[in-house]
């Protein structure tokens, strides 16, 4: 039976589970931790003593945390620093110091600037959190600043997570014309994905333009690295409709296939049902896709919703991935169901049933439909059965092998396991 007569019917079963599990989320009690746990937290807080407490600031016991005095200018900054000083190197010491520099960037960032440049013996990480900072500041009245603090002062190597981080807060094509000066990376194409996700929202034509100049002469390989950063962008609001927009105005054929494969990705149930004839011409595996996913994700709900006409028209292959996916969290139901269509793909379910009722599973194996399946699934069970020690049991089962050659390759397969 072909997936596309039952297409829609897996898009509703998915529909009516998303609904079900919203409402899950929406009406589940709020259940408060153990307040041993607070009381415990509250107790080692207080009888530890601070590492470092003087007028300006306080730095508790274990370094992760810290309050200090109201920074309004530089100079009040360095004096808390000076006494962050007195602190032994350690990372309680970089943490506090990072935090005291990002809070001078709020009220003076050039000066945070030079005095991030001056500290020399922290661990990067907490530098790094104090750059992002700093670039975020400057970037407010001076974003070329920024940029110009981000390649000449923070080391190439962790530019583009702070690059990241500035052009986030600018508008979307403000980030345009600095895109070219990020590093070619990973991240580079997750600050691209964050681009579009934003600029799509309000102008997709602009964007789609914008996007199929950036990316002239782009392998087919590029264009994959992108999508799973498009698919991790902030959901949208207006859903798919942003990307759907960008794929009609896209003319090159690689643009179009990613687009689509982020509208299909950021729509729901009910709207990939719409979807699908706008979108199959460029991604003709579209109903392959969301079969695999439905069963993979829900394969109960999908089998129970099939006629008897649609169960008896399943390939051997999808039943096959139908019965397996199920039997990872219900071998019983998966193998009832099964028996009671008459279908040989049962027998893929019954080793997983063997690990959670072995008795059930020794009762149903002579139930399964002779054939293929069941000599391979009566041959692994076997062995399972062989490696828990049970030997009359592993041997009470060869016969139901219809294949004489297979049948004595299994008898010697557990009997190996014993010798």
């Amino acid at each position: 039976m072909k997936r596309s007569t039952w297409f829609l019917l897996t898009l509703v079963l998915a529909a009516c589970d998303s609904k079900k599990e919203s409402a899950r989320e929406t009406t589940a009690p709020q259940v408060r931790r153990s307040s041993r746990a607070d009381h415990s937290a509250a107790s080692s807080s207080t009888v530890l003593p601070p590492m470092l407490k003087t007028t300006r600031i306080t730095v508790f016991a274990t370094g992760n945390g810290f309050s200090h005095a109201l920074i309004r200018n530089a100079a009040e900054a360095d004096a808390i620093l000076t006494d962050v000083r007195t602190l032994p190197p350690s990372a309680g010491r970089d943490r506090v110091t990072g935090g005291v520099l990002t809070s001078l960037a709020k009220v003076d960032p050039e000066a945070a600037r030079t005095r991030l440049l001056e500290w020399r013996d922290g661990l990067i990480s907490h530098w790094l959190d104090a750059a992002k900072a700093v670039a975020d500041q400057l970037g407010k009245s001076d974003p070329q600043a920024a940029a110009r603090f981000i390649e000449e002062s923070v080391p190439r190597a962790s530019q583009a997570a702070v690059w990241r981080n500035f052009l986030t807060a600018l508008p979307p094509e403000a980030r345009v014309p600095f895109l070219h000066r990020v590093p070619e990376g990973v991240l580079k194409q997750a600050i691209t994905a964050d681009l579009l996700a934003v600029w799509l929202e309000t102008n997709p034509q602009a964007c789609t333009a914008w996007f199929e100049k950036f990316t002239t002469g782009w392998s087919e390989d590029e264009f994959k690295d992108l999508n799973t950063p498009l698919w991790n962008a902030t959901a949208s609001k207006k859903g798919a409709e942003p990307w759907l927009a960008a794929f009609r105005a896209a003319s090159g054929a690689e643009a179009r296939r990613l687009f689509a494969n982020a509208a299909w990705s950021h729509a729901d149930a009910a709207g990939r049902a719409a979807l699908l004839p706008a979108l199959q011409e460029v991604l003709p595996d579209l109903q392959d896709r969301e079969w695999e996913d439905i069963v993979r994700t829900n394969p109960a709900a999908y089998a129970n919703a099939l006629t008897t006409g649609q169960i008896a028209a399943v390939s051997p292959e999808d039943m096959g991935k139908l019965i397996s996916s199920w039997s990872r969290t219900s071998p019983q139901a998966a193998l009832d169901w099964a028996l009671l269509h008459q279908r040989p793909e049962a027998a893929q379910a019954i080793v997983p049933l063997y690990y959670q009722e072995p008795k059930s599973a020794l009762a149903l194996a002579s139930k399964l439909p002779p054939g293929k399946p069941r000599d391979q699934a009566i041959s692994s069970l076997c062995q399972s059965i062989a490696h828990d020690r049970d030997k009359p049991s592993a041997e009470s089962l060869l016969p139901l092998i219809t294949d004489p050659a297979f049948r004595e390759q299994t008898r010697k397969a557990i009997h190996g396991q014993w010798d």
